[in-house]
């Protein structure tokens, strides 16, 4: 693998074109290779992306587990709006304790910021149980 031609933005293509499941499997697969060859994947979005990727495909379990563990294999957490977007996602589906194991997890990890959408999500899901 030619380190200077492929790159955390070739990683972004794939999961741009990724409208299913099996995309996503397969986008996660790439990243994995990737790892394995020793390509540097320190780009700042890769969890942002990977959280988007991941709701276009219809994998919302997947985006869940990823606000809560990215910190064990990302450097950096997701976008606090794509976070308070999936928040919103399980509220308008009635998935209320979803958005709590969200909110909770958010409030627990000291690199992502608490910001006041995280508890109005949260006490609009609680109120709505």
């Amino acid at each position: 693998v030619d380190h200077k031609t492929v790159g955390a933005e070739d990683l972004f293509r794939i999961w741009r074109a990724a409208r299913s499941p099996n995309d996503y499997r397969f986008g996660l697969q790439a990243m994995n290779l990737f790892y394995n060859f020793g390509v540097k994947l320190k780009h700042r979005e890769i969890a942002s992306r990977l959280l988007c990727a991941a709701m276009v495909c219809k994998v919302e379990t997947e985006a869940v587990e990823l606000i809560k563990l990215y910190g064990s294999w990302l450097q950096k957490p997701p976008d606090t709006a794509l976070i308070y977007g999936v928040m919103g996602h399980f509220l308008d589906a009635d998935e209320y304790l979803v958005v709590r194991e969200i909110a909770q997890a958010v409030r627990e990890d000291w690199r992502i910021p608490v910001e006041p959408p995280l508890y109005a999500l949260s006490m609009e899901a609680m109120l709505r149980l």
